[in-house]
């Protein structure tokens, strides 16, 4: 399985690059040992997403050799991915500084990235003026909220600020499936907040009752008898477990059982006067979780160099279960998870279709799906699949009886409908 690259400026093959060029021109003192065996040290951390680890492997290494920019660049975009894009900047700055000519303009362009417009005009109130033609990046056109916190369920819902973005994937790009297009420009007119995590297990168990294995269970013994009724004699089921503890996610979790806990959870927090006039729990659209998804990103991941590892629990990474939530890098909107550990159910109806009834049209406003349908929308990816299924486009859809190990959700705080 080829290695995603999700930057577009191809920062693996810039990196792979900045580890070879130190071991030609290195001298043979022990100085030079020292940086090149942490700056190996340090380009596996960042591969395998430990970005703390990696961001001070790489600093120690930018004390040993304060001259050489590789390391500075490591540390940069280590900070980056963890969301610290202040931090980023002047190891960037620095490394662009003392990089030899040919490599200037590839960390000039990662550098134009670190607190860009689309991203500082969330902060600031204002936005670049939203592309018309159906094409370009997220424009957030207000400040973003702050966030509403749930202490005693340990849960932090993220403010989004309103704004436009392209929704959907490019005909180019790589993994790309049929029904993630053609793209079309969508603006989200009012700010919302999403989970900043997948709902986990105690959340659930705080508002539901049940752990996740009495959930297991419980769809266990209701697809038995279903299937003894359909006299159905097609393979048995897996009904394994994926991880259990407090901080996973939750899962065995089907669409009707997420609504259920939006419901409660919005009597809940409205009878003790904690909820926004005019807003409740719910589930997200599907424009609303692709928007929060890119946060800011246009690309195949909402990240840079090494995105998924750095970002999610996948196939490759995953050691085929679920993994404590926020273990990973959050997206420049502070949400973590939104690629990889569970999928995630949205409130739209599925139509592989949906996409072409935008054919000819450049801008749509506040989508909410079909009007009817057998199915919703599942986005996100999760621990059992591919790299491709963990794309910010990527979609399926899935029956809202369905209980899978691998399937969860997470809950946004929307204006009424």
């Amino acid at each position: 399985m080829p290695h995603k690259i999700s930057s577009p400026f191809a920062w693996l093959l810039l990196l792979a690059g900045l580890f070879s060029l130190y071991m030609v021109s290195a001298t043979p003192c022990r100085a030079d040992d020292a940086y090149t065996s942490l700056l190996g040290a340090a380009n596996q951390l960042l591969k395998d997403g430990k970005l703390p680890e990696a961001r001070q492997t790489a600093t120690t290494a930018t004390s040993i050799a304060p001259d050489r920019f590789e390391a500075y660049v490591i540390a940069g975009v280590a900070a980056h991915q963890q969301g610290a894009d202040a931090d980023a900047r002047p190891l960037i700055e620095k490394a662009l500084a003392l990089a030899p000519d040919d490599k200037k303009p590839k960390i000039q362009k990662f550098l134009d990235t670190l607190g860009s417009a689309k991203v500082a005009s969330a902060v600031a109130g204002s936005a670049p003026t939203p592309t018309p033609t159906g094409t370009g990046p997220p424009s957030p056109t207000s400040a973003v909220p702050q966030p509403i916190v749930i202490a005693d369920l340990d849960l932090k819902m993220m403010g989004i600020p309103a704004g436009s973005f392209t929704m959907g994937s490019p005909d180019g790009e790589e993994g790309r499936e049929s029904n993630e297009g053609p793209q079309v420009r969508v603006t989200l007119s009012k700010s919302f907040w999403m989970g900043r995590t997948e709902m986990t297990q105690a959340q659930w168990e705080a508002i539901m009752g049940t752990d996740v294995l009495q959930q297991r269970d419980l769809y266990k013994k209701a697809d038995m008898e279903r299937r003894m009724k359909e006299e159905d004699d097609g393979l048995d089921p897996n009904y394994a477990m994926a991880g259990e503890g407090p901080k996973y996610p939750m899962y065995y979790v089907s669409w009707d059982d997420a609504m259920e806990y939006c419901r409660r959870l919005t009597e809940r927090e409205r009878a003790a006067g904690r909820l926004p006039e005019g807003y409740q729990y719910t589930l997200p659209t599907e424009a609303q979780w692709e928007y929060a998804c890119r946060a800011g990103t246009d690309g195949p991941d909402a990240g840079d160099l090494n995105a998924l590892n750095a970002m999610a629990w996948y196939d490759d990474n995953s050691g085929k279960q679920t993994h404590e939530v926020a273990t990973k890098a959050e997206n420049n909107w502070g949400l973590c998870d939104m690629h990889g550990n569970v999928s995630e159910w949205c409130l739209d109806y599925y139509d592989d279709k949906y996409y072409s009834g935008y054919s000819g049209v450049t801008q749509v406003t506040n989508p909410v799906g079909p009007t009817s349908g057998s199915s919703r929308v599942v986005r996100g990816g999760s621990w059992a699949i591919d790299w491709d299924d963990c794309r910010s486009a990527f979609r399926y859809a899935s029956d809202p009886g369905d209980c899978e190990n691998y399937l969860g959700f997470r809950i946004a705080l929307v204006p009424s409908r």
